[in-house]
């Protein structure tokens, strides 16, 4: 347990040493737009008329509480997020130690607690960081289901799912595939799984449902979550997209265009959701080569544009821990701690293929595949150990 917590404070330590070599905000509009809300969250609360529901809230409810207790500094998310960058590289233990003994928990923290692309992002004010956490949690509360699919099990897992969906919709995908896999590799009797199932989606919905009324009382509008699904269509399908964000665009000016003079701007994301459909399916051709492009692109372990160096750094780290996790999900399969994890990489591969493509999109999928990648190293190394004794 030593070696542990020493690895778990080289990853804290690490996450804030390196928040003094940036400054207080990035250009991103993202990173603003986040801290923005979190600000007028706490000076005119939830349920103003002007707070929206653009975004999902999770993350900037947590940075509103942050701002209350501690003041608005940059170094409160940083300090914050530090914490639990390193809770997940805890969590990462647990599931690693499960799927393969003590040294692949070990492997596995250090590599959460190491790679560069959690380090970076643990002192950007955007959601990523958080959603990890609660991605690397949802797997943990998996292995629990697994070991004991009780009704108690089943509703602590829904509250966080909940919570999970909360902080980024996107894990929704997640859901229906997690369903069928409980059906397929749980031993028990149907019925049994199908009663804990059904409570643990009514918690894990129940958790959604206040800022889903929230949502109708500040706008009038049945809005789940988050109001961009048009935004994000059209990103990533307008006629000049590239299954990229283009910086250089402006998708709000974009938007309007398309949809013409519209009152509210609930309205005019599902009307230009709308539009976006009606574009795919008149131009099928065009959507499966595009889809094609972002799958590629969101797999890919560097980043157009980014300076040299830096996308060195990032294909020695994030490229060897995509592709020993790919190879152990398949040599593993479908052992309990692999199949949630696999299902994982195939329900946001798709989302992404229908949306668009960032490089931090990818960070939820890349934390989960850091066990199976750690029990491969442990694995090769046991193998090449064992050539030179012999």
């Amino acid at each position: 347990m030593r070696l542990l917590w020493g690895i778990l404070s080289v990853a804290f330590i690490l996450r804030i040493c390196f928040g003094f070599t940036l400054e207080a905000f990035s250009a991103s509009s993202d990173e603003q737009h986040w801290d923005a809300t979190a600000r007028f969250f706490l000076e005119f609360g939830l349920w103003h008329s002007d707070g929206g529901a653009y975004r999902p809230p999770l993350y900037s409810i947590v940075l509103t509480i942050l701002y209350a207790l501690f003041g608005g500094s940059v170094w409160t998310v940083r300090t914050f997020q530090a914490l639990i960058g390193t809770a997940s590289c805890g969590i990462l233990f647990v599931l690693g130690r499960k799927l393969g003994g003590q040294r692949v928990g070990l492997v596995a923290a250090g590599l959460g607690g190491l790679l560069p692309i959690f380090v970076f992002f643990s002192n950007v004010v955007m959601a990523e960081t958080l959603l990890v956490f609660l991605t690397v949690l949802c797997l943990w509360m998996i292995s629990r289901l697994g070991d004991d699919f009780s009704y108690r099990n089943a509703c602590s897992f829904g509250v966080v799912l909940g919570v999970s969906v909360l902080c980024k919709p996107v894990l929704v995908a997640w859901i229906p595939l997690l369903c069928w896999g409980w059906f397929r590799y749980l031993k028990g009797h149907t019925g049994r799984i199908l009663g804990r199932l059904t409570v643990l989606l009514v918690v894990a919905a129940f958790t959604v449902f206040p800022w889903t009324v929230r949502n109708y009382r500040v706008t009038g509008y049945w809005i789940p979550v988050s109001a961009n699904l048009g935004m994000n269509l059209m990103v990533g399908n307008e006629p000049g997209a590239t299954g990229l964000y283009q910086n250089e665009i402006d998708y709000v000016s974009m938007l309007h265009r398309f949809v013409g003079p519209v009152d509210h701007a609930v309205e005019a994301d599902r009307m230009v959701a709308s539009k976006m459909a009606a574009h795919i399916l008149e131009n099928p051709g065009r959507f499966a080569l595009l889809a094609v492009r972002k799958l590629v692109l969101y797999w890919m372990p560097w980043v157009f544009g980014e300076p040299f160096l830096r996308n060195v750094l990032l294909f020695l780290s994030s490229g060897p821990v995509l592709l020993l996790g790919l190879w152990g999900i398949l040599r593993l399969w479908p052992r309990c701690g692999i199949w949630p994890i696999g299902f994982l990489v195939l329900s946001q591969s798709v989302v992404h293929m229908i949306f668009f493509v960032h490089l931090r999109f990818r960070m939820p999928v890349e934390a989960a595949l850091i066990c199976p990648a750690a029990w491969m190293l442990v694995k090769g190394w046991d193998f090449y150990w064992a050539k030179i004794r012999t």
